[in-house]
């Protein structure tokens, strides 16, 4: 009966700014979304209501079907430099927003919606554009396709070592 915006993590910590964002922002959503976690939860902490929470999903079956059922996923961390998750995600066809802080801002290129750190506020405000981008999921996946696929980036630093030695 809800639509699903997901978070995944490695691990949950009720001390990390990026717990305390999914918080400020499960309490904000709109009637009918819920924020769904995803990832163990550190000792000492536990995820508590409006937020639902699946410890930890094996297999990637499963973790595509979990980003395939989401509305959107968000990335809520302000550290990582790539933030490979965005890239699972939109392979799904799934909308990322994330914030804008070290590269992660940069992966959604234009399939994915950028705010600036823990501004849970601008998240919300987004979510009526959900839908538009939702159609363009077949665009999400050639974009990440296009730019993240291994081959194809190992093949381009092959061609500028190729190149480089070529002028030598």
């Amino acid at each position: 009966d809800y639509k699903y915006i997901i978070s995944v993590s490695q691990g949950w910590d009720n001390n990390a700014s990026r717990y305390k964002d999914a918080m400020k922002l499960a309490q904000k959503l709109p009637d009918g979304y819920k924020l769904l976690l995803v990832g163990s939860v550190l000792r000492g902490s536990k995820i508590e209501e409006p937020l639902v929470h699946i410890p930890y999903i094996n297999g990637s079956k499963e973790l595509s079907a979990a980003y395939s059922m989401a509305e959107a996923y968000i990335h809520l961390s302000v550290e990582d430099t790539f933030g490979k998750v965005i890239a699972e995600a939109m392979t799904c066809g799934t909308v990322p927003i994330t914030f804008n802080s070290t590269a992660c801002g940069e992966v959604p290129g234009p399939y994915g919606l950028v705010v600036a750190p823990h501004d849970v506020d601008a998240i919300v405000d987004a979510i009526p554009r959900l839908s538009e981008l939702q159609k363009q999921s077949d665009n999400i996946i050639k974009y990440v396709l296009d730019n993240y696929d291994y081959h194809t980036n190992a093949q381009q630093y092959v061609d500028l070592y190729t190149d480089i030695l070529k002028d030598k």
